[in-house]
């Protein structure tokens, strides 16, 4: 996938997008789903059952033929969001306030 390189576009895509975050992978599609491999094989990654989700069926079919199957863009997605996933995250602070019960009235 290109970086977005116009700054218009970017700041639209970012003003649209609430609660997104444009986001640059690292690396190729194969180098990324070399990396999240090892969570696949250690049965660590969970796909709905196919009478819940058809599209399941597929999405495996296209796993199994990577990377030399006419689509990949399905298995790239998963790879970018396992790897997102799996990145530490920020530390957060949480600051308890006292209750305070708000009346519409």
């Amino acid at each position: 996938m290109s970086p977005i390189r116009n700054d218009s576009t970017r700041r639209s895509l970012t003003d649209l997008s609430v609660g997104l975050s444009l986001h640059q992978s690292r690396g190729g599609k194969v180098a990324r789903a070399q990396a999240i491999a090892p969570l696949v094989e250690a049965g660590n990654v969970y796909l709905p059952h196919p009478d819940f989700a058809p599209w399941v069926n597929d999405f495996i079919e296209e796993c199994a033929a990577f990377p030399n199957g006419a689509h990949d863009d399905q298995v790239d997605a998963m790879t970018q969001a396992l790897l997102w996933f799996n990145q530490p995250q920020e530390e957060v602070t949480v600051v308890r306030l006292p209750w305070v019960q708000i009346s519409p009235f």
